[in-house]
């Protein structure tokens, strides 16, 4: 399995290397990465620490960060369409946890 965004990097996947290969089935697209916090975490200091993630591409020092973090170029507050997303992942997580754990 590999995402779209490596698949379409030449540098992980050269077109040498891709012709070799074939695409037999693709995933819902989901959000590339998410980050959590527990759930009795203080509601101020949530919103602190959202508010810090969301804007360190304002910064050239949050930029770099950002960039270390598998090149991103920002960090964006989930929407419904994440969220609705992520449910469609709910039944292939349910099988992978049902046939391999």
């Amino acid at each position: 399995a590999v995402s779209d965004q490596d698949w379409n990097n030449p540098k992980d996947f050269p077109p040498s290397f891709r012709n070799d290969l074939r695409v037999f089935a693709r995933s819902p697209l989901v959000p590339r990465a998410i980050e959590l916090v527990r759930g009795d975490l203080d509601e101020a200091l949530r919103e602190r620490l959202v508010g810090c993630l969301t804007g360190l591409h304002r910064s050239d020092a949050g930029q770099q960060i950002l960039r270390s973090y598998f090149g991103a170029e920002q960090m964006l507050s989930a929407t419904a369409e994440d969220r609705q997303a992520l449910q469609t992942l709910r039944p292939w997580l349910q099988r992978v946890r049902e046939e391999v754990e």
